[in-house]
């Protein structure tokens, strides 16, 4: 089988003729194969996204249609779950995705490779509040619900807005807070505290272990 029907046998990625004629005829060096590789895991990332939305709209009532979808990260996954999920593709629910629908808003997580792993839904009028919190290196709006559930996601744009919007058209009480500059001091000295530690005992590290004596 040659390089362009080997590509083609891939049934489930779908490659223009540009695309399979970039391919024909030519040795698959490590570059090429990379760029495979890449194409082969965005089919898989979207495979799995699709097919988790797919599974959220069975649950749909008859005249329930998705308003606006939106990414964000969860704000509390820990930096050793991350670490862990990269390593094993563990079910961490680190990406957070809000779907509103005209009827409801569900906050959904899924792992490091889109695979929804947790959903939870809610009627507009079982939200308590939603709280939207402005920094300057991120947006994070936290969901409140009269049940006491609590959904935290961090934003890096403002695409959350138009969920927001929605919510508010719904009659969702939406509560407006911007960092407040000794919040942001605080952080900043914390992260420069941390930053130092590792950076030393990085550095110890270096001239313990690795540079001879």
């Amino acid at each position: 089988m040659n390089e362009r029907n080997m590509l083609i046998s891939y049934n489930d990625i779908y490659l223009s003729e540009d695309e399979s004629n970039k391919y024909d005829g030519q040795k698959l060096n490590d570059e090429k194969l990379e760029e495979m590789k890449d194409r082969i895991k965005n089919s898989v990332l979207k495979s799995n996204f699709n097919r988790g939305i797919s599974n959220i709209e069975k649950d749909f009532k008859p005249d329930e249609a998705v308003q606006k979808i939106i990414w964000g990260i969860t704000a509390k996954t820990t930096g050793a779950q991350i670490i862990s999920s990269s390593l094993f593709w563990g079910d961490v629910g680190r990406n957070s995705i809000i779907i509103v629908t005209n009827k409801r808003l569900y906050v959904a997580y899924a792992n490091m490779i889109h695979e929804i792993i947790k959903i939870k839904w809610y009627y507009f009028n079982q939200i308590e509040f939603v709280k939207e919190i402005t920094r300057r290196d991120r947006k994070t709006i936290t969901i409140i619900s009269k049940n006491k559930d609590t959904h935290e996601i961090y934003f890096f744009n403002n695409n959350y807005l138009d969920i927001l919007n929605i919510l508010t058209k719904e009659g969702v009480k939406i509560i407006k807070r911007k960092e407040s500059l000794i919040k942001l001091i605080i952080r900043i000295v914390l992260w420069g505290i941390l930053i130092a530690t590792f950076g030393s005992l990085f550095i110890g590290f270096i001239f313990t272990w690795v540079i001879p004596h």
